[in-house]
Protein backbone atom coordinates (compact mmCIF):
# COMPACT_ATOMS: atom_id res chain seq x y z
CA UNK A 1 0.00 0.00 0.00
CA UNK A 2 0.99 3.40 -1.12
CA UNK A 3 -0.19 6.10 1.13
CA UNK A 4 -2.59 8.21 -1.00
CA UNK A 5 -1.86 11.65 -1.19
CA UNK A 6 -5.07 13.38 0.21
CA UNK A 7 -4.43 11.12 3.45
CA UNK A 8 -0.26 12.22 3.35
CA UNK A 9 -2.10 15.82 3.23
CA UNK A 10 -4.51 15.00 6.80
CA UNK A 11 -1.77 13.91 8.18
CA UNK A 12 0.43 16.82 7.17
CA UNK A 13 -2.13 19.15 8.55
CA UNK A 14 -2.12 17.38 11.77
CA UNK A 15 1.76 17.36 12.43
CA UNK A 16 2.88 19.88 10.07
CA UNK A 17 5.14 19.35 6.78
CA UNK A 18 8.89 18.86 8.98
CA UNK A 19 7.13 16.58 11.04
CA UNK A 20 6.04 13.96 8.35
CA UNK A 21 7.69 11.88 6.06
CA UNK A 22 7.73 9.56 3.29
CA UNK A 23 11.30 9.36 1.83
CA UNK A 24 12.49 6.32 1.17
CA UNK A 25 15.51 6.73 2.98
CA UNK A 26 13.68 7.87 5.88
CA UNK A 27 11.18 5.01 5.57
CA UNK A 28 14.10 2.67 5.21
CA UNK A 29 16.13 3.67 9.02
CA UNK A 30 12.74 3.02 10.66
CA UNK A 31 12.81 -0.96 9.30
CA UNK A 32 16.27 -1.39 10.22
CA UNK A 33 17.84 -3.62 13.12
CA UNK A 34 20.88 -5.63 13.98
CA UNK A 35 19.83 -9.44 13.66
CA UNK A 36 19.81 -10.67 17.16
CA UNK A 37 21.32 -14.26 15.66
CA UNK A 38 24.17 -12.58 13.85
CA UNK A 39 26.05 -11.41 16.58
CA UNK A 40 29.47 -9.32 15.91
CA UNK A 41 28.14 -8.66 12.18
CA UNK A 42 28.37 -4.84 11.20
CA UNK A 43 26.12 -4.96 8.46
CA UNK A 44 22.47 -3.68 8.85
CA UNK A 45 20.09 -5.82 7.39
CA UNK A 46 16.55 -5.42 6.75
CA UNK A 47 14.19 -7.30 8.06
CA UNK A 48 10.81 -6.03 8.55
CA UNK A 49 8.52 -4.18 6.97
CA UNK A 50 8.53 -0.63 6.01
CA UNK A 51 5.64 1.79 7.30
CA UNK A 52 3.77 4.07 4.61
CA UNK A 53 4.90 7.30 6.41
CA UNK A 54 7.00 8.39 9.34
CA UNK A 55 5.57 10.82 11.74
CA UNK A 56 6.47 12.92 14.79
CA UNK A 57 3.83 13.73 16.64
CA UNK A 58 4.43 16.42 19.24
CA UNK A 59 1.30 16.30 21.40
CA UNK A 60 -1.44 14.06 23.12
CA UNK A 61 -4.04 16.19 20.61
CA UNK A 62 -1.91 15.30 17.72
CA UNK A 63 -1.61 11.52 18.58
CA UNK A 64 -5.46 11.46 18.89
CA UNK A 65 -5.79 13.25 15.31
CA UNK A 66 -3.52 10.91 13.85
CA UNK A 67 -5.41 7.66 15.34
CA UNK A 68 -8.61 9.30 14.42
CA UNK A 69 -7.65 9.81 11.18
CA UNK A 70 -6.10 5.71 11.00
CA UNK A 71 -9.59 4.67 12.04
CA UNK A 72 -11.57 6.62 9.72
CA UNK A 73 -9.18 5.79 7.10
CA UNK A 74 -8.51 1.98 8.09
CA UNK A 75 -4.93 2.73 8.26
CA UNK A 76 -3.09 0.92 10.95
CA UNK A 77 -0.57 2.70 13.15
CA UNK A 78 2.17 2.07 15.62
CA UNK A 79 4.02 4.04 18.01
CA UNK A 80 7.38 4.23 19.00
CA UNK A 81 9.74 6.01 21.13
CA UNK A 82 13.37 4.08 21.55
CA UNK A 83 13.57 1.93 18.48
CA UNK A 84 15.27 -0.39 20.20
CA UNK A 85 14.34 -3.82 19.34
CA UNK A 86 11.72 -5.70 16.93
CA UNK A 87 9.01 -4.48 18.95
CA UNK A 88 9.20 -0.62 17.74
CA UNK A 89 8.89 -1.76 14.03
CA UNK A 90 5.97 -2.02 11.88
CA UNK A 91 5.04 -5.54 11.95
CA UNK A 92 2.99 -5.36 8.82
CA UNK A 93 2.40 -3.73 5.69
CA UNK A 94 0.24 -0.75 5.32
CA UNK A 95 1.23 1.26 8.79
CA UNK A 96 1.76 4.64 9.77
CA UNK A 97 4.88 5.11 12.19
CA UNK A 98 4.32 7.25 14.96
CA UNK A 99 7.90 8.50 16.66
CA UNK A 100 7.14 9.98 19.82
CA UNK A 101 10.52 11.62 20.30
CA UNK A 102 9.47 15.24 20.23
CA UNK A 103 7.56 14.46 23.75
CA UNK A 104 10.31 14.78 25.63
CA UNK A 105 9.59 17.08 27.95
CA UNK A 106 9.29 17.16 32.04
CA UNK A 107 5.60 18.48 32.76
CA UNK A 108 5.52 18.35 36.43
CA UNK A 109 7.95 17.59 39.08
CA UNK A 110 6.46 17.20 42.80
CA UNK A 111 9.42 17.16 44.91
CA UNK A 112 7.35 16.81 48.21
CA UNK A 113 5.63 13.85 47.00
CA UNK A 114 8.46 12.36 45.27
CA UNK A 115 6.34 12.28 41.48
CA UNK A 116 7.24 13.17 38.26
CA UNK A 117 5.08 13.60 34.92
CA UNK A 118 6.83 12.79 32.24
CA UNK A 119 5.94 12.28 28.30
CA UNK A 120 7.09 9.43 26.36
CA UNK A 121 10.51 9.95 25.25
CA UNK A 122 11.62 11.39 28.69
CA UNK A 123 14.87 9.61 29.61
CA UNK A 124 15.81 8.75 33.32
CA UNK A 125 18.96 10.84 32.86
CA UNK A 126 16.72 13.81 32.07
CA UNK A 127 14.42 13.39 35.02
CA UNK A 128 17.84 12.82 37.38
CA UNK A 129 19.01 15.83 36.52
CA UNK A 130 16.06 17.99 36.84
CA UNK A 131 15.67 16.53 40.45
CA UNK A 132 18.87 17.10 41.46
Amino acid sequence: MTLPQDIYREFEDIVGTENISIDPAMISIYSLQRPATAPGKTKMERWFPESEAVMLPGSTKEIQAIVKLCNRRKIKCKVTTTGYGNINMPGSEGVVLLDLRRMNRILELDEKNMMVLVEPYVSFAQVQAEAM
